[in-house]
């Protein structure tokens, strides 16, 4: 694993920049247990590897939102979920909004039902989406990637609520740099752990669990793969970064 790092880092990099129309509500519920129906307020990797996984295939099968439709060898209709974007060498970053956007919250009326059918309650639960004009989204590629560059003009669910329009695609050529930097996107927990030891305090930080990768077994899901990152408003983060627009995107694996 480490001799892999290091080809990497000697090596240039593809970066592509995806710039996106957001419609509807995006909401993607953290994998952790929470009190709410709360959001992560940016796209997970995991989300977007699974979106252009879904558009990649898209010519084998029919898209309906997260699920698309196999005709397996018998002849039969199979739904299967999107896992990962199936291509050596790349790896997709995460999605950050645009300037104008906002929380949107709202209530929910949902049932509980106990032991007895006769023991059916309601409740009211918070519910929180995110709405905007537009998000950016970065995949990495070891070497050009003819389907990366193919697919503007694609409109795809993003999530159940939410759709999104690619119509800008630009490729840049990077390397991986190590060191201080601003961060672009949030950061592993691992890229500010020098300065909450040294005291600092990661001002206005917020910590998510954020699933990195799907195991799947067939088509079971058997387990995440899981990090914690940082979202700092304020401050630098230290480790392997790449460069883009004075600011650092971070590299975790």
């Amino acid at each position: 694993m480490v001799e892999r790092q290091e080809s990497v880092m000697d090596n240039a990099l593809n970066l592509y920049n995806f710039q996106a129309d957001l419609i509807g509500t995006f909401r993607v519920q953290p994998i952790t247990i929470t009190q709410h129906f709360a959001s992560y307020p940016f796209v997970p990797p995991t989300t977007i590897s699974g979106m252009l996984e879904s558009l990649r295939k898209s010519l084998q099968c029919t898209l309906t939102k997260s699920t698309y439709l196999w005709m397996n060898k018998k002849g039969e209709n199979q739904i299967v979920k999107p896992t990962q974007l199936e291509l050596e060498g790349v790896y997709t970053h995460f999605g950050i909004f645009g300037k104008n956007f906002n929380i949107r919250k709202s209530t929910r009326r949902i049932m509980r039902i106990g032991e007895k059918k006769e023991e059916m309650t309601f409740g009211v639960l918070p519910f929180e989406g995110y709405v905007g004009d537009n998000i950016t989204f970065y995949v990495i590629s070891e070497k050009p990637c003819k389907f990366l560059e193919d697919i503007r003009g694609a409109m795809l669910f993003v999530c159940d609520h939410c759709l999104i329009y690619i119509n800008d695609i630009s490729r840049t050529i990077c390397r991986i740099e190590q060191g201080e930097y601003l961060p672009l996107t949030p950061v592993p927990i691992e890229h500010v752990e020098q300065r909450l030891k040294s005291g600092q305090s990661a001002v206005s930080a917020k910590i998510y669990v954020v699933p990195l990768k799907y195991l799947i077994d067939g088509d079971v899901l058997i387990g995440v793969k899981r990090k914690l990152f940082v979202q700092l408003e304020e401050g630098l983060a230290e480790g392997r970064y790449i460069k883009v627009n004075g600011k650092g995107l971070p590299i975790w694996w």
